[in-house]
């Protein structure tokens, strides 16, 4: 069972026969969240007795290349490709899967066309501490709550830095998010685009 489970990081179709086993293993069973699609992932929940700290083991260990992701292709050859997937739609299954992947820098691109940002605000959005600035930026694109959790899971993960989710930090995200309106985003989005015609205004 653990080598199909490792198998299934590279093959989707593997995925939904492992969620159907009624004797798989919680520990296997979390591992399969960080990379099954939604509804599996939703399924696994609710069907497994799993430990949060199972979640954050398993997260953490198939997110384990990220941190060693050389960032060697061109800039222009990178935001040609996010390009090109931000126009078959689904943005934001495709910002998941290519985190989940280990495409960092190709998740970074989509990011940034997608939150209009420059690369350093962008930079500082997705990994800066407590997760507030990236609330807004999903808020702002008007991703669903899951969305946003899965997210802020999985760039803490590429963070070199970081040892551990603190379940206190992501509950914390999650209801800043859920406070958080799409208008007063995009607003607060509308100045870091450009922080300095703000100066100026003000």
């Amino acid at each position: 069972m653990q080598h199909l489970v490792a198998r299934a990081s590279r093959s989707e179709r593997l995925h939904e026969p492992l969620v159907a086993r009624w004797d798989l293993d919680p520990g296997l069973a979390a591992r399969l969240l960080a990379f099954v699609s939604e509804g599996l992932r939703r399924e696994i929940l609710r069907s497994f007795a799993i430990d949060p700290a199972l979640v954050d083991a398993a997260i953490r260990k198939s997110l384990a290349a990220l941190q060693r992701e050389e960032r060697n292709a061109p800039p222009s050859s990178v935001r040609r490709m996010a390009e090109s997937l931000a126009c078959r739609g689904d943005e934001v299954g495709t910002l998941l899967a290519l985190l989940r992947s280990g495409e960092v820098c190709l998740f970074e691109a989509l990011f940034m066309r997608l939150s209009g940002l420059s690369p350093c605000v962008a930079r500082r959005v997705l990994y800066e501490p407590g997760g507030r600035a990236l609330a807004v930026a999903c808020a702002s694109i008007g991703m669903e709550k899951w969305h946003f959790a899965t997210i802020f899971l999985l760039v803490r993960q590429a963070r070199p830095d970081d040892k551990q989710v603190d379940p206190a930090e992501l509950r914390a995200a999650i209801d800043f998010f859920e406070s958080t309106g799409r208008e007063s985003a995009e607003a607060v989005m509308s100045e870091l685009r450009n922080p300095q015609a703000h100066r100026r205004a003000g």
